[in-house]
């Protein structure tokens, strides 16, 4: 006699059997989305890991099909924030970047007193979210901006399970925040700017030092102004610094330098990666360098042996840098008199030099910014880095040289 098929969702009865390596295998028949009973597996160091497994399977299968039938209108936020996190990751396209900044929201939300990740879905009115949100964004709007985003996902997806008939956060008023004006880095500041920082990778004694550094102690970080340089040299990211590799550098010698901007680094869960995308399609990107930029290059070239693989900017161990190291170091080199300054500063000056300077097409066209309405064509089929301007004239003023080598310019 033939066995009746599961209903969508369901799961029959659990089988468990230890294999030769020493785990086990737990298996079971399960009713798929498409109607049709598959056996479905689960693996893991004990029966009772494997069993778990199996059941984390056919829970994230519930999910993916939109028929997850353990939450309802009375359980917790919280509960309904785990679940959209197993959605987003078993679908897959989003960077783990972002994942890993939507975790950081999601322990706003569920933070206790001020959160509301206790709060039932039922009772997470328009009036509640927005409340919470409010009291976020008083002091840090881009944080309540991003609560928002993980509460608009995922109260879609109870929408679109059948656990609540309208998204509550579709109506939230509008989180503003207060527009600051662009601070950029004048010649005078950035000459003082790299002296400072020069002053404090040698371990000379800062203003601010209460007492001075005894020898013998840690040697500070250096390479600092190097970054500094090369930030203004190019406008790009600190993260997009971090990640060049002497791959991505040519015509070093020749007469058109160029580096080649297709990755960035970032922490995921406490794990340096070597992120190869950009935060936009067009941040795949060919920057022209200026000469001040080409002797940074050059000098971090001849004190290194260069592979193509290695870093333009090592860390002490020879890898690629942590953004967050660089971020703590820079914090402690730049002294309380440039504590406006950071690494967004340099791209700032960057990008409002070449506006001044050239253009507005320019100026996008070196942030790696994307370009509107730029054809169907460009953005689905043509698989090409964007090329920036020549803007090696407007650019080497910033490397504030006595000296500057103006003559290279008019000669090529």
């Amino acid at each position: 006699m033939a066995r009746a098929a599961l209903a969508q969702g369901q799961m029959g009865k659990i089988g468990t059997k230890q294999r030769p390596n020493g785990s086990w295998r737990a298996w079971a028949q399960y009713g798929d989305v498409d109607g049709v009973t598959r056996p479905i597996s689960g693996y893991g160091a004990t029966q009772e890991k494997a069993i778990a497994d199996l059941k984390a399977k056919a829970q994230q299968r519930k999910a993916i099909a939109g028929e997850d039938t353990t939450l309802t209108p009375s359980s917790k936020l919280a509960d309904l924030l785990d679940l959209w996190f197993e959605e987003i990751e078993a679908e897959g396209g989003r960077r783990a970047q972002s994942i890993e900044r939507y975790r950081h929201a999601a322990k706003v939300i569920r933070a206790p007193r001020t959160g509301i990740g206790s709060v039932r879905i039922q009772a997470c009115t328009t009036g509640k979210v927005d409340k919470f949100l409010k009291s976020i964004g008083r002091d840090r709007p881009a944080l309540a901006r991003l609560c928002k985003v993980v509460l608009q996902g995922a109260f879609g997806m109870a929408v679109r399970h059948g656990i609540v008939a309208v998204n509550p956060v579709r109506e939230v008023s509008r989180i503003r925040s207060s527009s600051k004006p662009i601070e950029v880095l004048d010649r005078d500041q950035r000459i003082a700017l790299r002296a400072r920082v020069r002053a404090w990778e040698a371990g000379e004694r800062m203003p601010e030092d209460a007492r001075p550094r005894q020898r013998g102690g840690q040697p500070r970080a250096r390479g600092l102004v190097d970054v500094m340089d090369l930030a203004l040299a190019t406008g790009c990211r600190i993260g997009e610094l971090l990640a060049l590799r002497w791959a991505d550098v040519s015509d070093l010698d020749g007469e058109c330098p160029t580096i080649t901007v297709a990755a960035t680094m970032v922490d995921v869960a406490g794990k340096l990666v070597r992120q190869t995308s950009t935060k936009t399609d067009a941040g795949w990107r060919v920057l022209t360098v200026p000469p001040f930029g080409v002797e940074v290059l050059k000098r971090l070239r001849d004190e290194q042996t260069p592979d193509p693989t290695a870093p333009v900017l090592p860390s002490q161990t020879g890898g690629h840098k942590n953004p967050h190291n660089f971020n703590r170091q820079w914090r402690e080199a730049r002294g309380t008199e440039f504590a406006w300054v950071t690494g967004h500063t340099f791209r700032k000056t960057v990008l409002t030099t070449i506006d001044r300077e050239v253009d507005y097409d320019a100026t996008r066209a070196q942030a790696g910014h994307s370009i509107a309405g730029d054809g169907v064509t460009r953005r689905h089929y043509v698989a090409r880095a964007t090329v920036a301007p020549d803007l090696r004239d407007v650019l080497e003023p910033l490397g504030d040289r006595p000296d500057a080598v103006t003559d290279l310019l008019s000669a090529s």
